[in-house]
Parts: C-alpha cells; sequence; structure tokens
C-alpha cells in the first residue's frame, strides 16, 4: 500500500411491486363497531374514510371499507374490508287470537329474513295455525341480527245442536232443549233461553263463542 484510495457512488433503484394488506373479513354482526387493523410494519397509514391516518379504524356502519399504506422505503400496499352492521328490531305476531273453527296465519311482519318457528319445522315468514296453542318465532336478518315473538291462539270447536226428532203427535206442545251448556241461545221466534216450546217449524242458532244453527221440521 502506497497509501492512495479510491471510491464510486452508486444509484440504488427500488423496483417496489405493489402488496396486498389483509384486514380479515367479511365481518357481519349486529350493532357495536368493528376495528380494522392495517398492522403495524408501516410507517404510514391512509384509510378511506379521508382522515384516519393511524394503524387502525374503527367503523360502527355497514360498508366497504379500504388503507393505503407505505413502508419505510417508500413501497406501497392496500387493503379493503366489508363489513356489515346490522340495526337490533323486534317483531309482533299480535294476538291473542280467539275465533270458532277455520285457521289463524301468524306473520312477524319482517321480509328478508330467515324463519324458525315452534312447530319445529316451517322456516316461512307465516305460519297457519288450525289449533290450540301458544306459537313462536325467531326472526335472523343478514346481519345476524334477530327477535322473537309468541302468539296465543284459541280456535274453538264448532258446536253440533242435536234437537232430536223429528217429532210426531197429536196436539199439544213440544219441548226442544238445546242443553244448556251454551252461553246465548237464539230461536226462530227470538227467544232467547235454552228450552222452546213449539207446535210447528223451528230453529234454532246457539252461541258458545262459536255459533252453530239446526233446522228440525217437527212434522
Amino acid at each position: 500500500g502506497n497509501g492512495c484510495t479510491a471510491s464510486q457512488d452508486y444509484t440504488v433503484n427500488f423496483a417496489c411491486a405493489p402488496y396486498t394488506v389483509d384486514l380479515g373479513g367479511p365481518y357481519i354482526q349486529c350493532g357495536g363497531t368493528v376495528t380494522l387493523d392495517a398492522g403495524p410494519a408501516y410507517l404510514s397509514y391512509a384509510w378511506s374514510d379521508g382522515t384516519t391516518t393511524t394503524q387502525t379504524l374503527t367503523v360502527s356502519a355497514t360498508g366497504t371499507y379500504s388503507v393505503t399504506v407505505m413502508d419505510e422505503v417508500g413501497c406501497t400496499g392496500s387493503g379493503t374490508a366489508d363489513v356489515n352492521i346490522g340495526t337490533p328490531f323486534s317483531v309482533d305476531l299480535g294476538g291473542p287470537y280467539i275465533q270458532c273453527g277455520g285457521t289463524v296465519t301468524l306473520d312477524p311482519a319482517y321480509a328478508n329474513a330467515t324463519y324458525v318457528w315452534s312447530d319445529g319445522f316451517t322456516t316461512t315468514q307465516t305460519l297457519t295455525v288450525s289449533s290450540d296453542g301458544t306459537y313462536s318465532v325467531t326472526v335472523t336478518d343478514p346481519s345476524t341480527c334477530s327477535a322473537s315473538a309468541s302468539a296465543d291462539v284459541t280456535i274453538y270447536s264448532v258446536p253440533l245442536v242435536d234437537l232430536g226428532g223429528p217429532y210426531v203427535q197429536c196436539d199439544g206442545t213440544v219441548t226442544l232443549d238445546a242443553t244448556d251448556i251454551y252461553v246465548n241461545y237464539i230461536w226462530s221466534d227470538g227467544v232467547t233461553t235454552s228450552e222452546f216450546f213449539t207446535t210447528g217449524f223451528t230453529q234454532i242458532n246457539t252461541t258458545n263463542y262459536p255459533t252453530t244453527s239446526e233446522l228440525r221440521d217437527l212434522f
């Protein structure tokens, strides 16, 4: 060595390939907030809300959110996440339902959801029933929010009134008896007791929540 030195400057160019930031998701939940995290390895963060420049973004509304990051050598990456935050709701089946015969159709009046009825197999929005009972449904929307409701149903059987007959006799009267188990009685001439005295053509209407009628020819 003669003590001489030499130097040379070099310019190094980095070719940055865009990379993907994994924000997770999709996030689906009922109410509350979701915190998106781009990870700690970056120098800067720019979120799609236009104001957040930190590692995380907390959101409380449904939407698609994105972030652009830059590392210490100037390379950038981006990522997106879908968020579905539902609004809690309630449903009502109405009632109580009380009627004579027939059927009752129960409807929670909440569309575009899944339905689980207490009969164990109905999954449609409505349930039609023909017997007494307490019926319930659980409704779940696409954001996993759910609500339940129940309704009491009483369906009376139509009473069958037997007045007997035909009655054929010489003179006198005939006593028709609808029995005393009903609440209201309306005979064809307006009498409202359970028994009716007649000598001719007679009709009876009885009401036991529900109503029925029977026509008898007495001759």
